[in-house]
């Protein structure tokens, strides 16, 4: 099953994740950071109203720099899919990328 999304969906629900991330007392700098390149990156290849599949849009977010050292990808890729599993809690059916799409 395919999960779509919109840009203000993904949006609302990263300044959801970003709060609860705040309330159990964590900075979330750099989280922060990584969440808000995802999301220009989705509004530059998808526009603002366009349905985004969301394991399509984590792929190529992924791939976008080849070459990149494997930790840096994990560390870019862990933030994403944190904000993914967050998802999943208000939507049981959301898409939740393997751990093993970043070494």
């Amino acid at each position: 099953m395919t999960t779509i999304v919109t840009l203000s969906e993904l949006e609302r629900d990263a300044e959801s994740f970003l709060r609860f991330k705040r309330a159990m007392g964590h900075p979330y700098k750099r989280g922060a950071f990584e969440i808000d390149r995802f999301l220009r990156f989705v509004r530059q290849h998808w526009g603002e109203e366009d349905p985004i599949p969301l394991a399509e849009a984590l792929q190529r977010w992924c791939g976008r720099h080849p070459g990149r050292k494997a930790v840096t990808l994990a560390n870019e890729f862990g933030v994403i899919r944190q904000l993914c599993l967050f998802r999943r809690r208000r939507d049981p059916t959301s898409y939740v990328p393997e751990h093993s799409w970043a070494p």
